[in-house]
């Protein structure tokens, strides 16, 4: 009993919900597909930045409320300042592409913290039981509360460098110089 006792809290300290998000940094993605326009703007684009950086949990997320996060290098080839919401559409064979808000964007695909505190259910209780006394507890641990506040830090945190992440290598809200 206390054998399966040991590895059930080894399973669960090592298992955890949470995920560590990992940055995606577009600076240093390679970006694999590059488009070219003679005119006014070239730019390179890379899908599937999240998975490709492993955060499997959020493109889990992202694929399941249909977002596709995008790294995109643009070079301004004109001799004015372009702004990307005002000056540049995006286009695919289907229409047209509308970003969406940063802040929206990482709401959607956060880890959602509270369902973490299910696991302040988890305890180890011993029960001794004699003909005499009848039963009682003799040993009550409730182990799973340290495994909630983990996994609520953790994917706390995670949430917090998604949204920064976001917010400063967005494309939408900056103006993009020429060169």
């Amino acid at each position: 009993m206390k054998k399966a006792l040991v590895y059930l809290t080894v399973l669960l300290l090592f298992g955890q919900c949470a995920a560590v998000y990992h940055p995606i940094d577009p600076p240093t993605v390679e970006y694999s597909s590059m488009q070219e326009d003679d005119r006014d703007l070239s730019f390179s684009y890379q899908y599937d930045v999240l998975a490709k950086r492993g955060n499997k949990k959020y493109s889990k997320k992202e694929k399941k409320h249909g977002f596709s996060i995008i790294a995109v290098e643009v070079t301004n080839n004109t001799d004015r300042e372009l702004n990307f919401a005002r000056d540049i559409d995006l286009l695919i064979q289907r229409g047209t592409v509308y970003p969406a808000e940063n802040e929206y964007t990482a709401h959607t695909i956060r880890q959602k913290i509270g369902l973490f505190l299910l696991y302040g259910l988890v305890y180890y209780s011993e029960t001794d039981c004699n003909s005499k006394s009848g039963c009682r507890t003799t040993t009550f641990i409730p182990f799973g509360l340290g495994i909630a506040a983990g996994n609520m830090i953790v994917g706390g945190t995670s949430n917090t460098k998604l949204k920064e992440e976001f917010n400063k290598y967005s494309l939408y809200t900056k103006n993009i110089a020429p060169g």
